[in-house]
């Protein structure tokens, strides 16, 4: 049995969360699950719907008129009741095995990361990605004073008692820079564990789909940045 919360976020991924869930379930037999659907046109919140008679603990979401990564998460969240939780994107990019590792690790931690780059993980993005994500990512451990080099892994299990404090604050991913800056400032001990990020081979991606949406979203994540980095320094 595993005490854990874990929230996925979904939109447009009927080809996925059928395969996650099942991936779930079959090494975290008893895990709560839950799917927070933004009303996808394809249909996913119905896939996923369709397998909660087999699993009991899986519970469906559908938001209507309501759409966005951050507040999807959080919705997941706010409705979750295990005294552990975690997330992951829903495109099968990242091994829900591996939080069968991450919850050993919160013996002696408070928020465990699945990394891409630390020693063992590896980005099988396209070159301009990955290139992306370096640079991001070392400008916000260079302006946040952090040692953690995935700053916007997407990939968390953490205690209860962390996003309690932390509501998640942003419009896409850079909600997740906020959150490990804030809970380092706090003095809360974050961990990163290596993993293997595959591109996703299904449906389409969010953040990657043409070089202005990469753009755009880009941005953003240096806005977080500067943003932490003002409230680091007036401090």
């Amino acid at each position: 049995m595993f005490n854990l919360s874990l929230i996925l976020p979904t939109y447009n991924e009927h080809q996925n969360i059928g395969i996650l869930i099942h991936r779930i379930f079959t090494v975290m037999g008893g895990a709560e699950v839950i799917v927070v659907d933004d009303d996808s046109p394809d249909g996913t919140w119905d896939v996923a719907q369709a397998l909660c008679e087999r699993y009991p603990s899986l519970r469906v979401h559908r938001r209507i008129q309501r759409r966005g990564l951050r507040t999807a998460i959080q919705a997941g969240i706010d409705m979750s009741e295990e005294p552990f939780v975690g997330w992951l994107d829903c495109d099968l990019s990242m091994p829900p095995e591996l939080f069968v590792e991450m919850a050993d690790r919160l013996q002696s931690a408070d928020l465990v990361v699945g990394s891409r780059y630390v020693k063992g993980g590896r980005d099988r993005r396209p070159f301009w990605r990955r290139f992306s994500s370096r640079i991001i990512n070392s400008l916000g451990r260079f302006l946040l004073g952090t040692k953690i080099r995935d700053l916007t892994s997407g990939f968390i299990l953490c205690k209860r008692e962390v996003v309690e404090r932390f509501r998640l604050i942003g419009d896409y991913g850079e909600y997740f820079i906020a959150l490990i800056f804030r809970a380092e400032s706090a003095g809360l001990k974050v961990m990163e564990v290596p993993y293997v990020f595959e591109d996703r081979t299904h449906g389409k991606s969010k953040t990657g789909g043409n070089l202005l949406n990469f753009f755009h979203l880009g941005t953003g994540y240096v806005g977080m940045i500067m943003r932490l980095f003002l409230e680091r320094i007036r401090e």
